[in-house]
């Protein structure tokens, strides 16, 4: 009973440099729907991998850095949204294979630096959302007001060339996996993961 008692408070007391697990907020490791809806929901970028169409790499892995927004709301929906261009190789390659994967972290954000934590360290909460990339109607109030949330966050587009086409696009998540702690790669279902509230967070 005393080494259960042990186990349990030795558990409780695991420190990332200097807090408590229940202290390190934000995020809260001990909800990984959360963490992955709160990752996806700070960070203004992630890293777009695509099947590549570049000749000498054809097929490969390709990664290029992308500009997101977490729905068309303060709110966020789990969506990740894009403004590009087709002239993107990320999208050339789409164009060919809309299958895609996006990475998003709180090492974009200084979380992590503040808790001397480097980008690789597990604890240093890591979000990938893999599915297939579409673009949206531009007819729809989806487009309205994802275009609008992006220019929220990302107020230089405004004045980007409209010769270069940049149009709204999400992707439809078919998976989440999740670093967040120790303990190896986390796959995060579906349904809790688009249920999770994130607006007490952010």
């Amino acid at each position: 009973m005393i080494n259960k008692y042990l186990t349990i408070l030795a558990f409780t007391c695991i420190l990332v440099n200097g807090l408590s697990i229940f202290d390190a907020s934000p995020p809260k490791p001990t909800d990984h729907a959360l963490v992955a809806r709160h990752v996806l929901h700070n960070c203004a970028w992630g890293a777009l991998s695509t099947v590549s169409t570049i000749p000498s790499i054809e097929s490969y892995p390709y990664t290029s850095l992308e500009s997101i927004v977490d729905g068309f709301d303060e709110k966020g929906n789990g969506v990740p949204y894009f403004f590009v261009t087709s002239l993107d190789q990320s999208i050339k390659d789409i164009q060919a294979d809309n299958r895609c994967s996006v990475m998003a972290t709180l090492a974009e954000l200084d979380w992590c630096s503040k808790n001397n934590l480097d980008p690789e360290d597990p604890r240093c909460q890591r979000v990938v959302l893999s599915g297939t990339f579409v673009w949206v109607d531009n007819t729809t109030q989806e487009h309205t007001m994802a275009l609008e949330n992006m220019f929220k966050k990302h107020p230089q587009f405004k004045y980007w060339p409209d010769i270069h086409s940049f149009n709204i696009a999400k992707m439809e998540v078919k998976q989440v996996t999740l670093f967040d702690w120790f303990g190896g790669l986390k796959l995060i279902d579906l349904k809790e993961y688009f249920n999770a509230n994130d607006n007490n967070e952010v």
